[in-house]
């Protein structure tokens, strides 16, 4: 157990990070299904560079087809982790497009948000990765995976693809 409280300690504990940009990568993703029936993906980041490396977190890309503003947006996000729309016209399964966004990098815009007396973050936007920051990250080290590389986003052939479920 001493351990165990030595890595939970170096991790850094739940506190929220500050608000602003980081530069993450997908550690985990599955397809799961919200409380409003809804599809999504449950996507769990670590942070790769700066002083927060190795700080986790969590976002779900929600596949509301009753929002369409809501819905291009989680497309939009998906492409940049690498789930673009040519893939997507393939009709992938949910865990399928889950598998395909682990281990993509990104820059991941944070806010902080109160819930049940505890401040929280927020993922507001993913956005490409830095590639000065990208080059400068030892994956070997514990910064993040050795990735593969990262998807350049492709330009949007007429709106989002109809969700592939």
């Amino acid at each position: 157990m001493k351990d165990l409280l030595a890595q939970a300690s170096e991790a850094g504990g739940f506190e929220a990070l500050p608000a602003g940009e980081y530069h993450v990568q997908v550690e985990e993703a599955s397809a799961k299904t919200a409380k409003t029936g809804n599809l999504m993906i449950v996507a769990e980041f670590r942070v790769v560079a700066g002083p927060y490396k190795k700080r986790k977190l969590w976002n779900n890309f929600v596949f509301a087809a009753s929002n369409p503003n809501a819905l291009a947006m989680t497309f939009r996000q998906l492409a940049i982790l690498g789930a673009d729309n040519e893939f997507m016209q393939g009709d992938p399964t949910p865990d399928q497009i889950a598998q395909k966004i682990k281990g993509a990098r990104a820059t991941a815009k944070v806010s902080q948000r109160e819930w049940k007396g505890e401040t929280r973050n927020d993922v507001d936007r993913i956005s490409a990765p830095d590639p000065s920051v990208d080059a400068e990250v030892d994956y070997a080290s514990g910064g993040g995976d050795t990735p593969s590389p990262s998807p350049q986003p492709q330009k949007n052939s007429g709106g989002p693809p109809k969700p592939p479920f």
